[in-house]
């Protein structure tokens, strides 16, 4: 039986934490991996990191307050194709 590992996400538009997602162990993503999912709080498809401990979150939190996600967010429909691809689908 595989072992599933639960992260959290956060979102970079609005930097509340969004819905959290398991994954198999060998299917793990990198430090720092941007996924495209909804963000209850945006109410939009937003880019998320991905955040492995609180460590991460701690880390993510600062660099969100500096401003550091800005450019990735302003890019974000640019960059993130799936995004308009759900929300045509999703209406």
């Amino acid at each position: 039986m595989a072992k599933y590992i639960t992260h959290d996400f956060f979102c970079i538009h609005c930097g509340n934490k969004g819905v959290p997602i398991s994954r198999q162990a060998g299917r793990m993503r990198e430090k720092g991996h941007y996924k495209n999912l909804y963000c209850v709080h945006c109410k939009d498809y937003t880019r998320h990191l991905e955040v492995h401990n609180e460590t991460d979150i701690s880390e993510f939190k600062e660099n969100f307050q500096k401003g550091v996600y800005i450019n990735d967010a302003t890019n974000d429909k640019a960059s993130c194709g799936m995004s308009s691809i759900w929300k045509n689908f999703l209406g």
